[in-house]
């Protein structure tokens, strides 16, 4: 973006955002359906070994979903702060960030004798909403950030698609405990199965989905 503002060209530099921020959410949009639906069999697969325990799963599923509603502003934060250092100004992601952490430690102070560790995820995820938030509203309203048509099919794409898998997850997680019932290891092949039986779901929803819109996938990097 410093670049093609450096040379005047303010078009392609919210084409460049856009792209980013459309490939970041097309990438990360599975992980947060799966944070979320599936937390406990990603924890069972990656760590019930040893003497981590089911309990312990259990208990680790629930931080994993709490931090799992916070991916998506985490990884357009930095897309969302170019708008401002592009600019040279370093002062206004600083404040939102504050924001955000203030309020992280409100809700981590009000939330942990509760809610314990999954309370403390959940507070860092809202507050990375709310840098995420303040940062989108601050920039739009400055006219630094404008997402486009493309962005916006592209988004409806990949919430479709979302939408989808999640929709799907129940009978895909059914049916990958069946096949992997009898497998040593079957912790570990049922979030195999479910992984790809995921992807391959949402990957075609999203193709079709951005062909009925049409508008092409962000799959080239600018």
């Amino acid at each position: 973006m410093s670049r093609h503002l450096g040379r005047d060209d303010p078009s392609k530099a919210y084409a460049a955002q856009n792209h980013t921020m459309a490939l970041t959410l097309l990438l990360t949009m599975p992980f947060f359906v799966a944070f979320l639906m599936i937390p406990e069999e990603i924890i069972r697969g990656v760590f019930m070994h040893g003497r981590f325990t089911a309990e312990d799963a259990t208990a680790s599923a629930l931080v994993l979903a709490a931090y799992g509603i916070g991916i998506l502003p985490v990884v357009l934060i930095r897309s969302l702060v170019a708008s401002f250092h592009a600019r040279q100004d370093t002062m206004t992601p600083l404040i939102a960030a504050f924001i955000g952490i203030i309020v992280n430690v409100i809700l981590k102070l009000a939330l942990y004798h509760s809610w314990g560790a999954s309370g403390l995820a959940f507070a860092t995820a809202i507050g990375a909403w709310i840098n995420g938030g303040l940062l989108a509203l601050l920039a739009y309203g400055k006219s630094w950030f404008a997402p486009d048509r493309t962005l916006v099919r592209l988004m409806i794409s990949i919430s479709l698609a979302a939408a989808a898998l999640a929709f799907a997850t129940p009978s895909l997680k059914n049916m990958s405990l069946m096949i992997t019932a009898s497998l040593p290891m079957n912790a570990v092949f049922t979030l195999i199965t479910l992984a790809l039986a995921g992807g391959v779901l949402y990957s075609i929803v999203v193709v079709i989905a951005s062909r009925l819109l049409s508008v092409p996938l962000p799959l080239r990097m600018r």
